[in-house]
């Protein structure tokens, strides 16, 4: 279930930033709080400049949480959310708000010898 088939994305997904230059770089984010992938990777390209990746990178939603457990910081990244609040109806706009800043963004590193 996820972004691919339709059905509503889960709390917290991994995106994945495809740069040619450097290799992937993985993140976990908040996915439920847009209503479609392409809104939600809208927000999380608006901050990539944060992260010393250009607006222009291609990003996809991975299918599962499995397909970024392989980042070096991925259980870090699980730990972190798993401390913080779920955003609700009443806090989405806020969570969106957040995630534009890059501020509910937690990078995952690239993948260790990826070039």
């Amino acid at each position: 279930m996820g972004p691919e088939d339709g059905t509503p994305m889960e709390d917290v997904v991994g995106i994945i930033a495809h740069d040619e230059e450097h290799g992937p770089m993985a993140f976990l984010t908040w996915g439920g709080i847009f209503e479609s992938p392409e809104a939600l990777l809208d927000a999380v390209r608006a901050a990539m400049g944060r992260f010393g990746l250009p607006a222009n990178v291609r990003l996809t939603v991975a299918r599962t949480l499995q397909d970024v457990a392989k980042y070096p910081y991925f259980y870090e990244g699980l730990l972190h959310f798993g401390r913080l609040p779920a955003p609700t109806p009443a806090t989405r706009e806020a969570a969106q708000a957040d995630l534009r800043e890059g501020r509910t963004l937690y990078g995952l590193g690239r993948v260790i010898g990826a070039v």
